[in-house]
């Protein structure tokens, strides 16, 4: 049997894929917890946000970074839907999010 890795924005992906095509669905999406105010979750970018300054990695910025609760959960809940078509029974989804989500 083999299998076949894919990378890339999660939603878009899953999209590109038939149903019950998945047998695991591993995601590390934004955790969108940049603060309460739109200006502190658009006042900084994603770097600024989770990488202390003298850091010795090179994070890159990422979209997705600065939505409110609600347009947080209905973004996720497309992103779950997606990955529910595409598995297969009995699939495992890990899903790595910031406990204040």
């Amino acid at each position: 049997m083999s299998y076949t890795l894919h990378r890339g924005d999660a939603l878009t992906v899953l999209k590109t894929l038939p149903d019950e095509s998945v047998n695991a669905v591993i995601t590390d999406p934004p955790y969108n917890s940049g603060g309460r105010t739109s200006s502190d979750r658009t006042g900084r970018t994603a770097r600024a946000k989770y990488v202390t300054a003298g850091s010795a990695h090179d994070l890159q910025n990422f979209p997705g970074e600065n939505r409110d609760q609600r347009s947080y959960r209905s973004w996720l809940t497309a992103l779950l839907t997606e990955a529910y078509r595409a598995a297969t029974e009995h699939s495992v989804a890990m899903v790595f999010s910031d406990w204040r989500q």
